[in-house]
């Protein structure tokens, strides 16, 4: 990214998938109103006919409208197709709301994304982008890119263009070298936890077969190795999640992270680009803000994923490793005048080491 991010390869064959659905269903509803067009059904299949028809137009539209999200230093410009103002009746309305903006980073306030789910299963997604004044929702099905991959590079742009000087400026590769002259060493949390949940669940699950279906004795042979089948994946995907990432030890040199303190792999600080939390987002959006990951972004682009496996709460790993900006003013300023180090960083509100 050398100041400039885009997207601007619209999804083609999704509008082109969506309009011969609707088109065709549209036309054989309209072929049977014209074979009908002196009978009362005529006027029933017209009813039918239209909301097929007005899709098919929204994906002509759609198909041409050619949007775009860019990014430069100076602002954001979008242009993206949005349902009308009128959810309610924005299926039977033969057009969407083209939105062309130009936003300045000063306008800017924050971007998330949204899923919204049904049984589990994805009915709508979005990058929201919110400025000021309105809020922007780009849909899964405007962009090739996924709203995910969306959101992931335009944050990278904002951390790397805008945050990264001033990091580099204030010296925190030497605080956290200074900070952590002696080490801090994180433990692990999970352990034999969630293996063994699952263990026990499955072993919970056949014995509730034995005691409710009558026919057990007779299906059980099948039932019994499917569930222990399943329990044995959960268990393995449980212990490989923990299991990979079980040793993070803050030093001078770097961070150490790794399966044991024999096999510890050290990433120097300088190395590090910045750490980014890692949200979820669902329909009620009552998690919002809660963070179920960290992202530590290198500078060869590759990233470390922590998840909930340590003692320490994510947010509190995340100031530890990369530490906001005006706390670590403020612990150097107090340390200036005269507080112990490790002192001034926990009363300018940085987690403490243990």
């Amino acid at each position: 990214m050398e100041g400039v991010f885009e997207v601007a390869r619209p999804r083609v064959f999704n509008h082109l998938f969506k309009g011969l659905i609707f088109g065709g269903i549209g036309g054989l509803i309209v072929f049977l109103v014209v074979q009908e067009a002196t009978e009362p059904a005529g006027y029933i299949f017209a009813l039918f006919a239209y909301p097929f028809v007005a899709a098919f137009t929204r994906n002509v539209q759609a198909f041409f409208a050619r949007p775009h999200f860019r990014l430069t230093h100076e602002q954001i410009q979008l242009r993206y197709w949005r349902p009308v103002d009128f959810p309610s009746f924005a299926m039977f309305l033969p057009m969407y709301r083209i939105v062309d903006r130009s936003i300045p980073w000063a306008e800017y306030a924050t971007s998330r994304t949204y899923k919204y789910t049904v049984n589990g299963l994805p009915r709508y997604q979005a990058f929201i982008l919110e400025s000021k004044t309105e809020d922007h929702p780009i849909g899964w099905d405007i962009f090739s890119k996924s709203v995910n991959a969306i959101q992931g590079a335009f944050l990278d742009y904002i951390e790397i263009e805008f945050r990264q000087p001033l990091r580099e400026q204030s010296g925190i590769v030497e605080f956290c070298k200074t900070r952590f002259a002696q080490p801090a060493r994180v433990e692990s949390s999970t352990g034999l936890g969630p293996p063994l949940i699952c263990v026990l669940l499955t072993l919970g699950s056949c014995g509730l077969l034995m005691v409710l279906v009558p026919e057990f004795p007779d299906t059980g042979w099948v039932l019994v190795p499917f569930l222990l089948a399943l329990g044995a994946i959960g268990t393995f995907y449980d212990w490989t999640q923990a299991w990979g990432k079980r040793v993070l030890e803050l030093r001078s040199e770097g961070l150490a992270i790794g399966d044991s303190f024999e096999l510890m792999r050290v990433v120097p600080w300088e190395d590090i680009l910045f750490v980014r939390a890692h949200t979820k987002l669902a329909n009620d959006q009552s998690d919002k803000g809660t963070p179920e990951a960290l992202e530590i972004r290198l500078r060869d682009r590759s990233s470390i994923l922590l998840r909930h496996h340590y003692r320490r709460t994510l947010a509190d790993l995340q100031e530890l490793i990369d530490p906001p900006l005006a706390k670590l003013e403020e612990a150097r300023r107090r340390a200036g005048q005269g507080e112990e180090f490790e002192a001034a960083c926990t009363a300018a509100g940085l987690p403490g080491r243990s």
